[in-house]
């Protein structure tokens, strides 16, 4: 599967690039100053969907003051 962060209007901000089921957890980040809306998205990889199983774990969003 594909894990990608992506704004409001589909345009992807960050993408894990493929994950197998023996891949170790990895984080993603990306900068959504401005965006009224993120969308966390799983696609398949191009294999086909079936035995596909994805979780978030624990998304974090991290609000900061402008400088």
């Amino acid at each position: 599967m594909v894990f990608e962060i992506r704004d409001g209007g589909g345009i992807s901000l960050a993408s894990s690039g493929v994950r197998r089921a023996s891949d170790p957890p990895r984080v993603l980040r990306a900068r959504a100053a401005g965006l009224e809306t993120v969308r966390l998205v799983v696609t398949e990889a191009g294999d086909g969907h079936d035995c596909d199983h994805a979780v978030w774990a624990n998304p974090t969003f991290v609000l900061r003051r402008p400088r």
